[in-house]
């Protein structure tokens, strides 16, 4: 009894310090927010979110050691991923950078412990209430984030700060890619569930319109792709009636929002639809190979093909965490616009392959259906990284999406089942 109720305690104390990192890495953006606002800082990076998870590495990390029993196969892969990132700060071009991070991201080595820490501690809870109540909380703060991007896009009111396009929402992610990150793994999350029987379809049609107002064609395709990769995987375990639905509806919802953002133009000298950065105008143009024509990845390729020399200079231990800005000389760029050849650029390719190893091993243990909400959540993770193709890790994103592979990660969800009476 006495053992029993340690775990429990240590369960309820890992969920309490989870919870508050979801919850406060948007408070924090929003102070943030304020603060500039009102005057009272000109830099929205001073008081920023990262400091959220460096305040939560040495609870995550007592936590971790105190429950910690046994070492599995994800825990040596995290354990090879701490000691490459530390190599690659060791021999890192500005090793300061490379601890914090470059000014405004600040995934230094600090912040990458805090996502690992994040994820081992996640995968330890054994109270399976507790993953439902995280992924209830994820909903929660996407509606909240959601009904900011409506008001971003829809409203003309003064006080609400808004992307730099203001036809592409950002919500509280700072970034209308980091927000359509966000909203690809929510959107892919409920639509599953509701394709297997769920009644999660207002909530899936509400972080749909999200993810279509982000207007990032890199996570829009992500959330594609995988809701594809989820039927036909799947096919067995879905209601073949609702993917009708649910295409029926997504198409809808799709024009529905254009139609409306068209009409606001229209309306609003001051509201102006730029082809170039539209998912509508981006799917049209796929085949378009016309010179001077939008191009779908919107220099993204280009991008990529210049790394390729940087590459072959520091594929071994990387030019240091999040140093791209000091090695990628053609123009002023801090990301690679692909989480993978970010890694391989910055960390080395020993990183890359343990953290392919590492996706790979959650993507093999899962891919097998188990129940609604693990199968979802499994998506989720798979469509996110697919959108990582063409998108950057951000502290405002990253974070989530540790916890969901930590949750699809736990013996919970590989021995038995998370409890399917979930968000119905």
């Amino acid at each position: 009894m006495v053992k029993r109720s340690k775990k429990i305690n240590l369960d309820t104390i890992i969920f309490i310090i989870i919870s508050i990192v979801m919850l406060f890495i948007p408070i924090v953006k929003i102070i943030s927010y304020i603060c500039n606002y009102i005057g009272l800082t000109k830099d929205i990076f001073v008081i920023n979110q990262v400091y959220v998870l460096y305040l939560s590495i040495p609870f995550l990390l007592t936590t971790y050691i105190v429950k910690k029993k046994n070492i599995t196969w994800y825990d040596g892969f995290i354990y090879f991923l701490i000691i490459t990132a530390i190599i690659s700060t060791l021999f890192a071009v500005n090793k300061k950078v490379s601890i914090l991070g470059f000014y405004g991201r600040y995934e230094g080595l600090i912040t990458l412990i805090s996502y690992y820490l994040i994820f081992l501690n996640v995968k330890e809870i054994k109270n399976r209430k507790y993953y439902k109540y995280l992924i209830y909380i994820f909903i929660f703060l996407g509606l909240f984030q959601t009904q900011n991007a409506f008001l971003q896009v829809f409203s003309d009111y003064k006080y609400i700060i808004r992307a730099e396009k203001p036809f592409m929402a950002m919500a509280f992610c700072g970034n209308p890619n980091f927000y359509g990150s966000y909203m690809v793994m929510l959107t892919l999350i409920t639509s599953v569930l509701y394709l297997i029987n769920k009644k999660c379809f207002i909530l899936y049609i509400i972080f749909f319109i999200g993810l279509i107002l982000a207007n990032s064609t890199g996570p829009f395709l992500g959330y594609i792709l995988a809701i594809i990769f989820f039927i036909i995987i799947y096919k067995k375990h879905i209601k073949l009636s609702r993917v009708g639905i649910l295409l029926f509806t997504s198409i809808i919802c799709f024009l529905s929002v254009n139609y409306i953002l068209e009409i606001k133009q229209s309306k609003n000298e001051n509201f102006k639809l730029e082809e170039n950065y539209t998912i509508k105008s981006d799917l049209l143009n796929i085949n378009n190979k016309e010179e001077g024509s939008q191009k779908i990845d919107n220099g993204r390729i280009d991008i990529w093909k210049r790394s390729l020399p940087l590459v072959k200079k520091y594929f071994s231990v990387g030019a240091g965490i999040d140093n791209y800005y000091f090695v990628f000389k053609d123009y002023p760029l801090d990301k690679a616009h692909n989480i993978y050849l970010q890694i391989l650029v910055t960390n080395g390719l020993p990183s890359l392959l343990l953290y392919l190893g590492l996706c790979l091993l959650v993507f093999i243990r899962n891919i097998k259906f188990k129940d609604p909400l693990t199968t979802a959540l499994f998506v989720a993770f798979v469509g996110y990284s697919i959108q990582g193709f063409a998108n950057i890790s951000v502290i405002d994103v990253a974070p989530y999406f540790y916890i969901i592979m930590g949750i699809i990660a736990s013996e919970i969800c590989i021995e038995k089942n998370l409890d399917e009476q979930v968000l119905t």
